[in-house]
């Protein structure tokens, strides 16, 4: 159990940080996928919300930007340089 969970920790955080570098994706994505991260290994579980609802949250955009998408990046992304 323990390799699966330092995986996917290591992938999820290798993943935003190189949509983060990447600049095809808004940059709410890679935040979202970070958030995640954040409230399903770090927060205390709650019984109203559920944390992989935030992935949903992720994956919907990821997808939509993939399906959608403009390989250019973003203008709105260019304002960090």
């Amino acid at each position: 159990m323990l390799p699966f969970l330092l995986g996917n920790a290591v992938g999820m955080v290798c993943t935003a940080i190189a949509l983060l570098k990447s600049k095809v994706t808004a940059l709410w994505i890679p935040v979202v996928l970070l958030i995640f991260f954040v409230a399903d290994f770090g927060l205390p579980e709650v019984s109203y919300f559920d944390p992989h609802l935030i992935f949903l949250v992720f994956a919907v955009g990821a997808a939509w930007t993939v399906l959608h998408g403009n390989r250019e990046p973003l203008p709105s992304r260019e304002l960090l340089h």
